[in-house]
């Protein structure tokens, strides 16, 4: 009785604060399509919703069960607008947080030159060890053409997916957009 009070409990702050522990983006987030995280990499980003992609597809009852919270969410969201109208004052002070933090770190390379240097020094160098492992992967796709077929196979049905699902398409861009740039604006 006290564990399913307590769980309830739980559920109804999680649904009133909008993190759906298992939810793929918040309320607020597939609301606006922004995201608060924007340094983490394209690469672990895709890499990650693939992951959770397959999982739920391989737990349709969980899948059920984050859509169900998910309309709950926007249920409670829309009965309370005091709620919501909190929720977007909080996104909006992040976001002016960022610019801040934004305008203290050029600030901060205008004022260290040998720092900003370093930094791009540093970016080049990643850049090129990216360069030199797609050139290897590309020889290797060359050595062993049945993966690169099965390569180009899987991106084609990615690619009808998202053809037959314009709007996911849509939200997947919007959240690679809001989290290019990274902390060091590149």
């Amino acid at each position: 009785m006290k564990s399913e009070r307590l769980q309830r409990s739980f559920r109804l702050w999680s649904l009133i604060l909008g993190l759906g522990l298992a939810a793929p983006l918040s309320a607020e987030e597939q609301a606006t399509g922004t995201t608060d995280d924007t340094s983490v990499s394209t690469e672990a980003t895709q890499d990650r919703e693939t992951r959770r992609g397959k999982y739920l597809a391989e737990h349709p009852e969980l899948a059920a069960q984050i859509e169900e919270r998910r309309a709950e969410r926007e249920k409670y969201l829309a009965e309370h607008p005091e709620v919501a109208a909190r929720l977007e004052e909080i996104r909006t002070e992040r976001e002016a947080h960022r610019e801040e933090l934004k305008a203290m770190r050029e600030q901060y390379l205008t004022e260290h030159p040998e720092v900003a240097e370093r930094l791009q020094q540093q970016q080049a160098e990643r850049e090129a060890r990216r360069a030199e492992r797609q050139t290897e992967r590309d020889a290797f796709l060359a050595n062993h053409p049945e993966l690169a077929a099965r390569m180009d196979e899987r991106r084609a049905e990615r690619e009808q997916f998202l053809a037959d699902h314009p709007e996911l398409a849509q939200r997947l861009e919007q959240r690679r957009q809001s989290r290019r740039g990274g902390f060091f604006g590149r």
